[in-house]
């Protein structure tokens, strides 16, 4: 959780205090393919949704978790939560915050 926490205090789009008000937030992780599948499979799922054994709802708890008093003070601030999980060549996760 801290290397979450230290990349997004990195970020210059992160606010210098934690948000006060309630929060609509929306996360898209991209799970990187396994690296034994083909070329042709990993260009056909390329933005496809993810269904793996990994429980979307854990990737949440994770990022939010992670992110009290950096970019809310609290996640029971968050009123509602989107979140989808798509196949990409690179790992990485995308927050937007309303």
């Amino acid at each position: 959780m801290e290397a979450i926490a230290l990349a997004v205090r990195q970020d210059k789009e992160c606010p210098r205090k934690p948000l006060q008000a309630p929060l609509s937030v929306d996360i898209t992780f991209l799970v990187a393919m396994p690296k034994s599948w083909s070329k042709k499979r990993r260009e056909e799922s390329t933005g496809a949704p993810c269904i793996n054994r990994s429980d979307i709802d854990n990737y949440c708890k994770t990022i939010l978790d992670a992110l009290n008093g950096i970019l809310w003070i609290d996640d029971s601030q968050i009123y509602k939560l989107t979140a989808k999980k798509l196949w990409s060549i690179n790992g990485a996760s995308d927050i937007t915050i309303w």
